[in-house]
């Protein structure tokens, strides 16, 4: 089982169905604006998947998993 397979089963399991979850596994599967996006990447792509998801998509807020990112000038270049 898929980890994100895993991660599904335990969010319906602890959560009633009160809001739209949608899980993807890549950019093209999503609605144009978005409430919350989970960013579960490792570092090293991690900066150039938010610029995608940035760049194609209105995003009220993030969730990054780990550390945000290893040089601080990565995360100016996305604050910005």
């Amino acid at each position: 089982m898929m980890s994100l397979e895993i991660t599904i089963l335990k969010y319906r399991i602890d959560h009633p169905p009160s809001h739209e979850v949608i899980y993807a596994l890549n950019l093209y599967s999503l609605l144009s604006e978005l409430d919350l996006v989970i960013i579960a990447t490792t570092v090293q792509i991690r900066r150039e998947v938010i610029e995608s998801v940035l760049e194609a998509y209105n995003v009220k807020y993030f969730i990054l998993e780990k550390v945000v990112f290893q040089q601080t000038s990565d995360l100016k270049l996305v604050k910005d």
